[in-house]
């Protein structure tokens, strides 16, 4: 029974020291912001996973990458203003904006997403006299309630959990995820009769996407450290069974 007991610690002492030392999660992020979609990709560029770096780990140990998270986030916002020229309609009329974005990253990382915002109604009357001056105050004018925006959307399917190889490196280095932004609309929509005179003027448009990328890690011992463990507890082991 006793060799059996030992036989059994062995083992358990064995797999406990494979697992390694869980630590906290390395977590890093950065973002990219659009006005148009008429501009280029952009870049977001963070750490890879230095593989021979200790990051605190004991002497003689490494640290080994256990796995990946990608945490993908967007907001989008413009401050959108209409006026009313045509001096026999009156109108119903909303804001409106669209966002629509894609990216791509290391080990198979690739996702996007799409938002279309709408405000709420507004009922204008007909132009109030200030013809072709812009001027979006009531009767005729509208700010649609201030900014559109909306914030802290997250992209279709994350998080994401990519191929872990694909963020490691021998050394410093970095992983890039790069952001394309498909379509910026900023616009209204009638759901009555369109006025035949009418001016919008669009301010501040934006698209910001966020991401966060943590490292789920752990220090593991190196083989001679293992095996000083496991015949030090095997000899105490041993010791008690001589005592016994």
């Amino acid at each position: 029974m006793k060799e059996t007991s030992i036989a059994v610690v062995c083992v358990l002492l064995t797999a406990g020291l494979a697992m390694g030392v869980p630590l906290n999660p390395i977590t890093q992020s950065g973002s990219v912001s659009f006005t148009s979609d008429l501009e280029a990709d952009k870049t977001i560029t963070l750490n890879s996973f230095d593989t021979t770096a200790d990051y605190g780990c004991a002497l003689g140990d490494w640290a080994e990458l256990k796995s990946v998270t990608v945490t993908v986030t967007y907001e989008g916002s413009a401050a959108i203003k209409g006026d009313n020229d045509d001096e026999l309609k009156t109108t119903t009329v909303n804001g409106r904006i669209i966002r629509t974005w894609a990216f791509t990253g290391p080990g198979g990382l690739a996702g996007g997403g799409t938002k279309d915002l709408p405000t709420s109604p507004v009922d204008l009357a007909v132009d109030d006299g200030d013809g072709g001056d812009f001027d979006a105050n009531a009767p005729d004018g509208t700010d649609f309630g201030g900014p559109v925006a909306f914030t802290n959307e997250p992209a279709s399917g994350s998080p994401y959990t990519p191929i872990t190889a694909a963020y490691e490196t021998a050394g410093p280095g970095t992983v890039d995820l790069v952001v394309d932004v498909l379509a910026m609309v900023n616009d209204q929509q009638f759901s009555t009769q369109a006025p035949d005179a009418w001016q919008l003027e669009v301010q501040d448009p934006d698209l910001t996407v966020r991401v966060q990328l943590d490292y789920e890690w752990e220090c593991v011992p190196e083989p001679a450290t293992m095996g000083l463990l496991l015949l030090g507890g095997v000899g105490m082991l041993a010791r008690r069974r001589r005592s016994a």
